[in-house]
């Protein structure tokens, strides 16, 4: 009921929590906030897409409500 979909949303925003988190330590020479602050649309591209891609296996693995 309501328990199962706060506990899937909250491990759902601590899921992108971390994927962004490894994003931004694996590209280690670009500071991806120093380039979204310049508007660097290249960067929020890549940061939108692994994002988009983390929400993706999270909903795969989400029971339907």
């Amino acid at each position: 009921g309501a328990l199962n979909l706060v506990v899937a949303l909250v491990l759902a925003v601590a899921s992108i929590f971390l994927a962004v988190s490894v994003f931004d330590r694996i590209a280690t020479e670009i500071d991806v906030q120093k380039e979204l602050q310049k508007r660097n649309v290249g960067v929020a591209v890549l940061l939108a897409a692994v994002i988009y891609a983390t929400a993706l296996v999270i909903q795969a693995g989400l029971p339907k409500f």
